[in-house]
Order: structure tokens, then C-alpha cells, then sequence
């Protein structure tokens, strides 16, 4: 059972991360290193991943709390703070660091 678990919470990782990546294409640079480059566009495009991944996060959570029976919603809230933890790392990637 909990290979399942992290079997879909990679996928609900990866399909988080394909879908805000898809959605800020064109939002910021793709080279940070370039001589005429600001913090200002890669600033917005950091802010609205982390406000869409937790978006998409809490709906998540909502939606399999309100699916799960009482004695397991317990065992949601960690998944959750995992999927807050696994943001950080899908910033840094997004932003090529």
C-alpha cells in the first residue's frame, strides 16, 4: 500500500510540475546569466509556481480528505507536507540553479 502512495504522489509531483512548467513558458528567462537580465521576471515566474503548486496542493488534499474514510485522513496531512517540501526542490529545478 504505501508504494502505491508514493507511486501517485509522484505522479501527482511530476503532473504538478509539468502543467505550472507548461503554463509559465513564457514567463522569465531562460538563461539567468545573461548580462541584461533582472530578478524582476524570474521573481514573478518563481512566485506564480509556488502559488499554483500550492494550489494545486491544497485541491489535492481537499479532494482525497474528503474521499478517504475518517480513519485514514489522519495519514493525508503528511503527504501533504511532503508535497510542500517536494516544491522547494521543483523551484530549484524550474529555475535551473
Amino acid at each position: 500500500m504505501r508504494t502505491q502512495a508514493w507511486l501517485y504522489f509522484l505522479l501527482f509531483e511530476a503532473g504538478s510540475y509539468a502543467l505550472l512548467t507548461l503554463l509559465l513558458r513564457g514567463v522569465g528567462y531562460d538563461d539567468q546569466w545573461t548580462p541584461d537580465n533582472t530578478i524582476t521576471a524570474n521573481w514573478v515566474k518563481a512566485v506564480w509556481f509556488l502559488l499554483g503548486h500550492l494550489l494545486l496542493t491544497l485541491a489535492g488534499y481537499l479532494a482525497l480528505s474528503q474521499r478517504l474514510p475518517q480513519k485514514y485522513r489522519a495519514q493525508a496531512l503528511p503527504w501533504f507536507g511532503r508535497s510542500l517540501l517536494a516544491m522547494l526542490v521543483e523551484l530549484v529545478v524550474l529555475m535551473g540553479f
